[in-house]
């Protein structure tokens, strides 16, 4: 499941490794991240440079300042007592200029000539009030996946009532219901990451 641009890799996943993926969920799905003459809903190139210039000041208030006023502009209001605790979180994610790679990275990507190989079960949702036109967006996601379901989420901003929303959607697709389940049914996910270096290290100690 991913949200925005971040589904992409979702999607390629689901393109290329078919026998490793069961379905895919894409909320406000974004395949391009860049404007383009036929993805009138990416970003312009002004708007990225906007971008990678806020993020020079990445983990700091203004940053966390800038990044509200940018969502309530878009109809996400973030109240001043999440801003704190946004700025805690991306200094805790990564340092400024790997966030700034990062973007340069997403603002390269472009999946949708794959998405024809997309083979399972598939749900596409989008907002279709959003300012960033995620509804018309999200239809032509769904159009170049064979098989997707479209479903529409009334609503021009995140809120409570569009994340329940969602939440409702995400649970119909997948079959789970709202009761709580046996503990030993839950699906576990471990991610392991191995940094460069660490395998060397470790058969040096004799690990």
């Amino acid at each position: 499941m991913g949200t925005g641009a971040s589904g992409a890799v979702h999607a390629l996943l689901a393109a290329t490794r078919p026998e490793r993926t069961a379905a895919l969920i894409w909320f406000d799905g974004a395949p391009r991240y860049a404007w383009a003459p036929d993805n009138p809903w990416g970003r312009k190139p002004e708007e990225i440079e906007a971008e990678l210039l806020d993020l020079e000041t990445w983990g700091t208030e203004e940053y966390g300042r800038s990044f509200a006023d940018y969502e309530a502009s878009i109809g996400n209001v973030i109240p001043d007592s999440d801003i704190d605790a946004f700025c805690k979180a991306s200094r805790n994610t990564c340092t400024p200029d790997v966030a700034i790679e990062l973007a340069r990275m997403w603002a390269d990507t472009d999946v949708r000539d794959v998405l024809p190989a997309i083979q399972i079960p598939t749900l596409i949702v989008s907002m279709s009030g959003s300012a960033l036109g995620e509804f018309d967006r999200g239809k032509d996601l769904a159009a170049r996946i064979p098989q997707a379901e479209f479903v529409e989420i009334p609503g021009e901003g995140w809120t409570r009532a569009t994340a329940e929303r969602y939440a409702e959607e995400l649970r119909r697709f997948v079959g789970a219901g709202r009761s709580p389940v046996d503990v030993d049914s839950l699906l576990s996910t471990v991610l392991f990451t191995d940094i460069v270096g660490s395998t060397e290290r470790q058969a040096a100690l004799g690990d």
